[in-house]
């Protein structure tokens, strides 16, 4: 619940009416790419230099720090950039998220580790549908100020929940070698995965999907229904994700790789059946949410000591290889054009969103390789993927700080 509510601020800061109360162009795309930064780069950075003060008290810190930086940007009109001001939000929503997968893991058994990791990725996967779709609303029957304002006192109701469900204990002080463990060559693999299966096949995705008709003839309330129903086959898809990591992560990847390649063939091969495109994308995105938890708790037995960094290194790989993914969208669609200019060209006969499809394949393909060569390590290596989360118990809640 909490990672639904601070990360719905994305929404908020960076939606297009900020443009009408500001300079009238340019502040909403410097607005979105600081929040972005903010979260893959000052996330993982806030991380590394503020984890000896122990999870419980950091998930309060940046909770706290995001009711005060929503305030400052809605009532300093010009005070505090909005550029600044998301990428302040951005790197605190990162730290959240990581430590609140970490204080998750270290709460449930060894054997429920998927599925305690799959909550919170459940409420960061839903947050970037209802998140997005509440917050237009909201600034459609309010100010953009009153939003942020909203967005702050419901950051503020779930102070007193983390703080009487949380342990009252910290993680325990960080050391050197447990940082560097979070930059172990196999633990580079696994953010590959995620950057390139995860990220980048959620970006290529957005691009291909088909777009039904007719949605100027639903009610409001229908669409409202239709939202939370999409909400909650995805939240459902990723908690399942979880069950089947813990049951074995590798052969979950491996499946749902498959089944991603399989639905990019089919797609390929619809051509005039949009129902069969549709149908297959639909699957293509519910394999990404199963496949998801898998590739965090890869992360988790890959880094072993130096989780607590590298799992806030993982969501930053991600949002990375979305923000590639779309970096490569415009290019193809460049060349795509560049090729229908050109007689008898190869290019010219395939659209951009075929060409999109085909680069989805080829990651999905490039994807088999390295997670079983990721996998392979992980059996060679004799240290065991349940270590205990942070000290010699194995079932720990948050030890002492």
């Amino acid at each position: 619940m909490s990672t639904l509510v601070l990360g719905s601020a994305k929404g908020i800061v960076s939606l297009p009416e900020r443009v009408s109360d500001t300079t009238g162009g340019s502040s909403f795309v410097s607005a979105e790419t600081a929040y972005t930064l903010g979260f893959v780069i000052g996330g993982p950075l806030l991380t590394f230099v503020s984890i000896r003060l122990g999870r419980r008290l950091l998930l309060l810190v940046s909770m706290a720090a995001s009711v005060l930086a929503n305030i400052a940007m809605a009532l300093t009109s010009g005070g505090l950039p909005a550029p600044a001001g998301a990428a302040i939000i951005g790197a605190l929503y990162g730290v959240f998220l990581g430590v609140a997968c970490v204080t998750a893991a270290s709460m449930a058994p060894p054997a429920w580790l998927g599925r305690a990791l799959s909550v919170v990725v459940a409420g960061h996967a839903t947050t970037t549908l209802l998140g997005l779709v509440l917050s237009a609303w909201m600034i459609e029957v309010m100010s953009w100020e009153l939003a942020l304002l909203v967005s702050a006192v419901a950051d503020l109701l779930s102070l007193p929940l983390l703080g009487v469900l949380l342990p009252p204990a910290g993680a325990p002080r960080q050391r050197a070698g447990r940082f560097r463990a979070a930059f172990a060559p196999r633990v580079l693999a696994v953010l590959g995965i995620a950057a390139f299966l995860i990220g980048g096949q959620n970006a290529l995705l957005a691009f291909v999907s088909p777009v039904p008709t007719g949605w100027s003839e639903w009610t409001v309330g229908l669409l409202s229904l239709l939202l939370g129903g999409v909400a909650a086959v995805m939240a459902t898809a990723t908690l399942a994700g979880g069950w089947a990591a813990d049951r074995d992560a590798r052969r979950t990847l491996l499946i749902g790789n498959g089944v991603l390649v399989l639905m990019l063939v089919v797609v390929l091969l619809s051509g005039g059946l949009p129902d069969v495109a549709m149908a297959s994308v639909l699957v293509w995105a519910l394999a990404l949410y199963v496949v998801e938890p898998s590739v965090v708790h890869g992360l988790f037995t890959a880094a072993g000591p130096g989780r607590h960094v590298g799992v806030s290194l993982l969501f930053s790989a991600i949002g990375v290889g979305s923000m590639a993914g779309q970096g490569a969208i415009y290019v193809l669609t460049r060349v795509s054009w560049f090729a229908g200019q050109k007689a008898g060209s190869w290019l010219s006969n395939l659209g951009w969103r075929e060409i999109v499809l085909v680069v989805a394949l080829l990651i999905g393909l490039a994807a088999f390789p390295v997670i079983r060569a990721v996998s392979r390590r992980h059996d060679a290596s004799p240290v065991s993927g349940h270590q205990p989360l942070d000290g010699p118990s194995a079932h720990s809640t948050i030890s002492a700080g």
